[in-house]
């Protein structure tokens, strides 16, 4: 099973790569930093399952297609994405820039809709695959300084349903 995971650099996202590859999964892993990735992959490499990288900024379209394109082509296609990549900017509204506010609506929500439109097409082509979203408690338990993570959570995305 082929598996991408965005956001796989560092925390929950790293620790799903780790996870995968342990189980015997093949592994394509997006994020922002390189140099994180690459020091993942040397981790993940001793396990001997095929680990694949891309730097990716998840809020670029074009970038997260073509990302997503070479990490398929690499594994020889796709069986899951897991949307796991987020930013949080920890600020009360007052505070908080439109700068900030659309760096984290293009990373948060943009993001979960390029890597899925990336991935959608290979998967409804086998009839077949898994797209997990990854969230936090914090749609749920509303936490001070968290706006936008609160938003992400409580927003359903059109057309994410099951099928």
């Amino acid at each position: 099973m082929n598996v991408i995971v965005t956001g796989a650099s560092r925390g929950i996202g790293k620790g799903i790569a780790q996870i995968m590859v342990k189980a015997g999964f093949n592994v394509g892993l997006l994020a922002r930093t390189q140099c994180e990735l690459t020091e993942l992959k040397s981790e993940l490499d001793q396990y001997g399952i095929q680990c694949e990288i891309e730097p990716c900024d998840i809020r670029d379209y074009d970038q997260t297609k073509s990302s997503i394109e070479k990490l398929i082509d690499r594994l020889n296609g796709v069986d899951a994405l897991i949307n796991n990549a987020a930013l949080i900017i920890r600020k009360d509204i007052i505070e908080l820039s439109v700068t900030e506010w659309e760096s984290m609506i293009a990373t948060n929500v943009n993001g979960v809709f390029y890597a899925t439109k990336a991935v959608i097409s290979h998967l409804t082509a086998k009839k077949q695959g898994h797209i997990i979203n990854i969230s936090s408690i914090s749609g749920r338990l509303p936490l001070a300084r968290k706006a936008v993570v609160m938003l992400r959570q409580n927003t359903q995305l059109p057309g994410f349903r099951n099928r």
